[in-house]
């Protein structure tokens, strides 16, 4: 009798527990669809009866994402419009509350010194705008820009907007943890993503595409496009993406080449415990819950693979590994990234750091130790598969192909799956890679990332100069004669010599800038960026401009004689700034093209005086005892477009021959 009064009392608090928890779980999806509800309640209540602890905490993750959408205003099922509609309810509501508090600031300050009262002001804003945004659960990104400037931050509080971003990227992310958690991402349901953030991201594009269609860009030479037609010729285009990617690519294989280094095709993926889905074992159509899942959602998975990079890397610098070339991060069929690195680097690696060098060792032994120490044995390495999948290094034979070639199918899996038939799991590749598109802008993923070598920046720019520009320096001279191999590569008529013209074209310009492993401040060509004074949307001063290209030389020269010293040999460093070939473009509705001409015209004519057509000033003057230390290269005015080394350059202003800049 009185041993059962333990049992009977273990056996009421269990059910209280159990009575407690379910209320607590049905609390927690009270604001999701039934269907969503009701499938997150299923998988915790499986869970609870061999973990209970485990599932409280795993069913909480899933749902905080959710929540934190409903929190903000915007329901789980809400589209677009509703998005839209919040956003600017949002913006309303947030403009009242800090005209309140700018209304008893007038009142409660009025004694205050003007310096105090703004200071007060602007401290009162502040906390009330973060305390309703911790109301909100948004106040990450408000805290993120009030980091640079608070003025502009509250300001962006006040915009439809913005708003309209925050809360779409807040829904997007919350419904896809949310259909990843329920079963519905998976390779057997949909893959990568789920098919409703596949509809809102193709919905997403299918708007942007009619906004630039309906805005055209006028030009001060006359030209008028729509922005959709500018965006075309820009990586914006997909095929121009994946072709330039693919010359780059080529280029450091080429450089590998040359130099006699190794080629090595390397794989990392992430812990089991990051996957929510994995393959049956001796079953490679049947899908099941990943038991070891610990909620971790694509973004984090992401983060953690790069955080892991960045400690192998500098562990490789550490070793004397020079690596180049380039990674590319792509989903596993449950959204979980995992990264394809296409490396090349010496045979032979000497360790850096010390007083005096290391003894050389085979640089491939060197990676691998490192691929593994920072990838395989830092978290779970004893768990099963772990050592086959977690981290696979394969080295390119030169003789059975090129790298460019062994990475080819992943980029373009990646971008518009171009020939390239059937993706891993049997899908077709053109729908395969519109999931990886909305996977990707989900989840907010890098999924290309160029390794060493020089920066592509100053190569976009080397190809808007003006063929004449290269009597500036010896080194401009250069970079253009490599930047339009790429030109000259559009025009050829096979696709291996195209890849190839262009693959020398960016080789050339690597070496150019110091070789596949330069140091950022020793690069001898560097984008000329300046600063136009301009104040964005929320009072915040834009960024400099990209308005060129410039280069630093060591200039020997002849001071001439002057009374009793005689001419003495001297060197200084000279900045020549060389700016590239760009229009003046204003942006209207379609019905306005001819009222922006005009307004272009009348600007030029009532401005300034207009820029000769000639750079040379014709005027006789006394050539100056030194010269400056800064010569600025003006842009021409003229656009062209090169034809071939033999043909020279073609110039006018037709639109048919001239591509808008």
């Amino acid at each position: 009798m009185l041993s059962s009064i333990p049992a009977k009392r273990a056996a009421q608090l269990a059910a209280h527990r159990e009575g407690r928890d379910s209320a607590w779980s049905r609390g927690l999806v009270e604001t999701m669809p039934i269907a969503w509800a009701e499938k997150l309640l299923e998988r915790w209540r499986g869970r609870r009866a061999l973990n209970s602890a485990g599932a409280n905490l795993e069913h909480l993750n899933r749902c905080r994402a959710i929540n934190a959408a409903h929190h903000a205003g915007v329901p789980a099922d809400a589209n677009d419009g509703r998005i839209c509609q919040e956003a600017a309810e949002l913006a309303r509501d947030t403009s009242r509350r800090l005209d309140h508090i700018d209304r008893i600031a007038a009142v409660e300050l009025a004694d205050r010194e003007p310096e105090q009262r703004e200071r007060l002001l602007m401290l009162g804003r502040t906390l009330e705008a973060m305390h309703w945004l911790g109301l909100r659960q948004v106040q990450a990104g408000f805290m993120r820009h009030a980091s640079r400037s608070i003025p502009a931050a509250l300001k962006r509080l006040g915009c439809e907007r913005w708003w309209r971003a925050v809360l779409r990227g807040l829904h997007a992310r919350a419904v896809e943890s949310t259909a990843r958690a329920i079963g519905l991402v998976h390779k057997r349901a949909g893959c990568y993503v789920s098919d409703d953030t596949l509809k809102r991201r193709q919905g997403q594009r299918a708007r942007n595409a009619r906004a630039l269609e309906s805005v055209r860009a006028v030009n001060e030479h006359g030209q008028d496009y729509t922005l959709a037609e500018l965006a075309a010729k820009g990586p914006a285009n997909r095929e121009i993406r994946r072709h330039e990617l693919m010359t780059r690519i080529a280029g450091f294989e080429l450089i590998a080449k040359e130099c006699g280094h190794a080629a090595y095709f390397v794989t990392v993926t992430c812990p089991s415990r990051m996957h929510a889905w994995r393959t049956k074992a001796g079953q490679s159509w049947a899908v099941g819950e990943n038991p070891r899942h610990d909620g971790t959602l694509p973004d984090a998975a992401q983060a953690y693979l790069c955080q892991q990079w960045r400690r192998f890397r500098a562990a490789a610098d550490r070793a004397g590994l020079d690596l180049y070339g380039f990674r590319i991060a792509e989903p596993n069929h449950d959204a979980t990234p995992h990264w394809h690195a296409l490396l090349f680097f010496p045979e032979t690696a000497v360790p850096r750091g010390r007083r005096q060098p290391g003894r050389p060792r085979e640089a491939y032994r060197v990676m691998v130790r490192l691929l593994r120490r920072y990838f395989l044995h830092n978290d779970s390495a004893n768990e099963r598969g772990a050592r086959r999948h977690r981290c696979k290094v394969e080295r390119i034979d030169w003789q059975r192909g090129s790298a460019a070639g062994y990475i080819a199918k992943y980029v373009a899996k990646n971008i518009d799956g171009y020939k390239v038939e059937k993706d891993l799991y049997g899908n077709d590749t053109l729908t395969s890679s519109q999931r990886v598109d909305a996977w990707a802008s989900t989840w907010r993923i890098r999924q290309f990332q160029q390794i060493g070598g020089a920066p592509v920046g100053v190569w976009r720019e080397l190809r808007r100069l003006h063929p004449e520009q290269a009597a500036a320096s010896a080194v401009v001279a250069f970079g253009l004669d490599a930047a339009n191999l790429t030109a000259m590569a559009q025009e050829s008529a096979s696709e291996p010599m195209q890849r190839y013209t262009a693959a020398n074209g960016w080789a050339g310009y690597v070496m150019l800038q110091g070789g596949h492993r330069p140091k950022r401040g020793s690069l001898r060509l560097k984008v000329l960026r300046e600063s136009t004074g301009e104040l964005g949307r929320y009072g915040e001063a834009m960024p400099p401009r990209a308005v060129g290209v410039v280069t630093a030389e060591t200039v020997r020269e002849i001071v001439p004689a002057f009374g009793i010293v005689k001419a003495y040999p001297q060197t200084r460093q000279v900045r020549r700034e060389v700016e590239s070939e760009r229009a003046t473009w204003l942006i209207v509705p379609g019905g306005f093209v001819e009222q922006a001409r005009q307004r272009l015209k009348g600007s030029q004519a009532g401005g300034a005086a207009a820029r000769p057509w000639s750079p040379v000033n014709n005027c006789t003057r006394p050539a100056p005892l030194f010269a400056p230390s800064v010569e600025r290269i003006k842009k021409r005015g003229r656009w062209h477009r090169w034809k071939s080394r033999a043909g020279g350059l073609k110039e006018g202003n037709d639109h048919a021959e001239i591509p808008p800049p």
